[in-house]
């Protein structure tokens, strides 16, 4: 927990209490949304990211601090499963920050991934193409998505 400030009892006072402060609203733990084709949503809390079930994602949302969507994409689900992957770098000067990595896979095996600041700009060019070349490790549920349909992943 990072302090810049104390109470009038010298207590510290957390950075999240700042940031409330700030923003005038209560800040949001959820970093994502998913919507199914059915309607329903889900948001990052209420399930885990290896509980989404892939077959029925029409949507994924980037929220911002204050639960807003900053940054969405659109997926057919039969065709296309989401990568989402929170990145945090610390250090001194311009280089700490946040950044998210959230796109999708195919089931042929090609890739797009876009990288996204919490404020919903991208930080670098987006990645298409195939899986070998991205830089995210498959995790089980993404790599299944695309062995079902006889495609093969290296990674």
């Amino acid at each position: 927990m990072l302090f810049f400030r104390r109470r009038r009892d010298y207590s510290p006072v957390p950075i999240e209490e700042i940031e409330r402060g700030r923003f005038g609203k209560m800040l949001s733990d959820r970093w994502w949304k998913v919507v199914y084709d059915d309607g329903r949503e889900f948001y990052h809390g209420e399930i885990s990211y290896k509980d989404i079930d892939r077959s029925r994602v029409r949507e994924f949302h980037i929220l911002g601090w204050t639960g807003e969507t900053v940054f969405k994409i659109e997926l057919n689900p039969r065709r296309q499963t989401p990568i989402f992957r929170r990145r945090v770098k610390l250090g001194l000067g311009t280089g700490t920050g946040v950044t998210y990595v959230v796109g999708y896979v195919t089931k042929d095996g090609m890739a797009r991934l876009y990288y996204i600041s919490p404020d919903g700009k991208e930080v670098k060019p987006s990645y298409v193409g195939p899986v070998d070349g991205i830089d995210v490790i498959l995790r089980g549920e993404e790599r299944e998505f695309i062995q079902k349909e006889g495609g093969f992943v290296h990674t």
